[in-house]
């Protein structure tokens, strides 16, 4: 163990000049001084020497200071700036650090390209299992349909294993991702587990407008559609209702006829 501790890379070193004037700005900024912390962060930007290292500890600096004013724009250009440095020169222990806090403000500026890039480096640093549904949600938005698809039936799976109900958003992702890539028996089969496990009227609404318009339907299953979406008190449409009461009359159940 010490041989490993002794092998093991060494942080690397910040050059003096950045380093006085990030200290000064961090005194700053834990009095809440924020001009004060972004003049001596200015300064460190100046030292001639400076490393790609000083810079991305200069962009992770200033990030904090403009999350501390709110400044939410401002701290997702430090933290793209940051998140795109080359990542050698990132020590591991530092990466999850870097690309969550960019994959989080890039997803609030709508840069919808970036956060997917970060989300993909921010997973590979073995993030922990709350953060599955955050890179999830990054990369579906970034287009990456398959990927979001794939790591939010990831967390599904490992749901249902644990007895557990599924996360809504990575279920609304993996239907919205199979709509965007037209596979309707995969979107159909996502519903109606959102149906059976979170029991919303609107999922039902939804679910009863899928059903209505699958070919091969027969009179019967209308109405057995109509009973299930009675029993459940899913919103009906004035439409789908006077459907399921002229079926059921022809077919000599009057009672269903009646209710609907």
């Amino acid at each position: 163990a010490t041989a490993m501790a002794a092998d093991a890379p060494k942080p690397p070193k910040i050059t003096s000049g950045v380093a006085k004037n990030l200290q000064a700005a961090q005194t700053a900024n834990n009095k809440k001084d924020f001009p004060a912390a972004l003049a001596a962060v200015q300064e460190a930007k100046k030292v001639s020497d400076r490393t790609p290292y000083d810079d991305l500890m200069i962009n992770r600096f200033s990030m904090s200071i403009h999350v501390g004013m709110q400044d939410m724009a401002a701290a997702d250009l430090d933290a793209e700036a940051a998140a795109d440095t080359d990542p050698s020169v990132i020590p591991d222990a530092d990466k999850a650090t870097v690309y969550k806090p960019a994959l989080q403000l890039a997803l609030n500026a709508k840069h919808y390209d970036k956060a997917a890039k970060y989300a993909k480096l921010y997973q590979a640093t073995n993030p922990p299992a709350a953060d599955l549904t955050l890179i999830t949600q990054a990369l579906y938005l970034g287009g990456d349909y398959a990927g979001a698809t794939a790591m939010a039936q990831k967390t599904i799976a490992a749901a249902h294993a644990a007895g557990q109900k599924p996360n809504r958003n990575d279920l609304d992702v993996v239907m919205a991702a199979q709509v965007k890539q037209k596979d309707e028996a995969g979107a159909e089969k996502t519903l109606e587990t959102l149906v059976a496990s979170y029991n919303t009227p609107e999922d039902w609404k939804q679910l009863m407008e899928v059903s209505l318009t699958t070919k091969g339907m027969r009179d019967i299953d209308y109405i057995y559609m109509g009973r299930l979406m009675f029993l459940q008190g899913g919103p009906l449409s004035q439409a789908d209702a006077s459907l399921i009461g002229a079926t059921a009359s022809k077919a000599g159940l009057y009672g269903d006829a009646v209710l609907a």
